[in-house]
């Protein structure tokens, strides 16, 4: 991906369907947690961490579990992350500029200096989750659950 310009786009998309394909959340439910496998992580991060180039098409990594991930200091801006878990992630400087997570699942996750600009987090839950020094502009958080004392208090110290 990083060698070849022209194979980029096609990279990304094998990588995300491997992801989708092997993390699936199930309907009407969450399995069993399990620690997150190293082969889907190893795959979050050469995602997160592919060169700055324009791309067709949004990210897609919707409904997968991702608890438990590490995806410190990746771009996934732009990514569509609806309805995904990312319960007990870190996300400590993560870019989701403009990205799409309507019911995702950040309970208990660190996202201190994480950019959530122009984000789409619409019923997403946040109980427990770390977003000290995290960037908020127009990020739509209508429906959130933010009741958590830990959450608020680390959004008002920003």
């Amino acid at each position: 991906m990083r060698d070849s310009e022209k194979d980029h786009t096609t990279v990304v998309a094998v990588l995300a369907g491997f992801i989708r394909q092997q993390a699936h959340r199930p309907e009407g439910g969450t399995p069993d947690p399990q620690p997150l496998a190293e082969e889907i992580q190893a795959a979050l991060t050469v995602l997160g961490r592919r060169p700055a180039r324009a791309e067709p098409t949004r990210l897609d990594l919707r409904r997968t579990i991702l608890r438990g991930a590490d995806l410190t200091n990746v771009r996934l801006s732009r990514a569509r992350l609806a309805g995904c878990d990312l319960s007990q992630a870190d996300l400590r400087d993560v870019n989701l500029e403009n990205a799409w997570l309507p019911g995702a699942d950040l309970t208990n996750s660190v996202l201190t200096r994480a950019v959530l600009s122009r984000a789409n987090l619409r019923e997403a839950t946040f109980c427990g989750a770390v977003l000290a020094d995290a960037r908020l502009q127009d990020t739509d958080l209508r429906g959130a659950d933010l009741r958590s004392p830990s959450t608020l208090r680390s959004i008002r110290g920003r």
